[in-house]
């Protein structure tokens, strides 16, 4: 039953629509994003689909970010906007979600942006595929000179190979990569509060191990490895985090499955360990 929540529920919101007949929402979490909230607008207004929302959840910036939402408001009628103090990231995209007006989410943070066509492709795909409720993409990593630096290819979603550690099985690294509909929520619950930093991975794994997803090769996201943005400050303690949140999720299984995968997780950290200390004894042998 879990596979096939997100095309049970009625969609509800708690604001008057705009935009009723939104094919996608598009959610933008912002706090002084005055730097980038523009070329985000028009990213987004440039996507080649129609029935299109963007939804943006200012935390109460006093940069100028408001400013240019008004402004962009009367330019693009399917913007809209709200500011007001929150508790972080996680609140910004569960209001976010509640004002949605489509069953399909889309979440794209402001320094991020959308390939052309990634927002055409993802609809009619989860469209064309009821049974669907989940579907990434591509997406480029980017330095601070917006140079690639990698391409995130999250081929496999099965939890059996996330939960190995992306050496492994590379998740979706950034949400411009990915899209689903916005009943998920019901069996996974919100974005938690509790983790400012990980909430994403948190959502992905949760969401993984309970509704029907899919992986297209298709280049849909560009993710923005900025200086001072959270993901570059948490750099170094990233990967101990990591582990962490997979020990927890795994923990989380039913016996019959938390069993051979903590087994296969055991002996596959066993090989990389291995792995890396060959490569180190080698380095150091021809040095």
């Amino acid at each position: 039953m879990a596979r096939l929540v997100g095309h049970l529920c009625k969609v509800t919101g708690n604001l008057d629509r705009t935009n009723m007949s939104a094919r996608i929402s598009i959610v933008t979490p912002v706090f002084n994003g005055a730097r980038y909230i523009a070329a985000c607008i028009e990213n987004v207004a440039g996507q080649t689909v129609d029935g299109l929302e963007h939804i943006v959840v200012d935390g109460g910036s006093t940069d100028g970010t408001v400013a240019i939402l008004e402004s962009l408001k009367a330019l693009y009628p399917h913007l809209r906007y709200i500011s007001e103090k929150d508790n972080g990231q996680s609140d910004a995209m569960n209001k976010g979600i509640r004002l949605a007006s489509s069953d399909l989410i889309g979440i794209l943070n402001a320094d991020d942006f959308y390939e052309p066509s990634a927002i055409r492709e993802a609809v009619e795909f989860l469209e064309s595929n009821p049974s669907i409720d989940f579907v990434a993409g591509d997406c480029n990593l980017r330095d601070k000179n917006d140079v690639i630096t990698h391409v995130n290819r999250p081929s496999d979603l099965r939890p059996e190979s996330i939960l190995l550690g992306s050496e492994y099985a590379e998740y979706p690294v950034n949400p411009s990569a990915y899209f689903y509909r916005k009943c998920v929520h019901n069996a996974v619950g919100d974005y938690l509060d509790s983790e400012q930093y990980a909430m994403d991975i948190c959502f992905l794994y949760s969401c993984f191990a309970k509704v029907k997803t899919a992986y297209l090769r298709r280049l849909w996201g560009n993710f923005r490895h900025l200086p001072g943005t959270k993901t570059v400050q948490n750099q170094a303690d990233a990967p101990r985090m990591m582990r962490s949140l997979r020990w927890r999720y795994i923990r989380k299984l039913p016996l019959a499955r938390r069993l051979p995968l903590s087994a296969r997780a055991f002996f596959w950290n066993a090989r990389l360990s291995y792995w890396r200390l060959a490569k180190t004894l080698n380095r150091r042998g021809s040095a």
